[in-house]
């Protein structure tokens, strides 16, 4: 789909860097899942899974996770 936004170029540069994206497209859909990630994981976990804290930790791709030593100020 086509769309026409107006974004802050500083803070799209800056998602760009922080996901490794190649495209600006690419960066706003990565920080589009994210977003709809975290939405699906908040709500897990406030319906609960009854599951405990090292059976929770085996459900994340250690991949989604930030990359912290190139970006350590966040």
């Amino acid at each position: 789909m086509k769309l026409t936004v107006n974004l802050d170029a500083e803070v799209l540069e800056n998602v760009v860097k922080i996901t490794g994206s190649t495209t600006k497209t690419e960066a706003i859909m990565k920080a589009l899942k994210e977003i709809e990630r975290k939405a699906r994981l908040v709500e897990v976990l406030r319906e609960g899974l009854g599951a405990s804290e090292t059976e929770l930790k085996s459900m994340f791709d250690p991949a989604s996770a930030p990359v912290r030593e190139k970006y350590a100020s966040f």
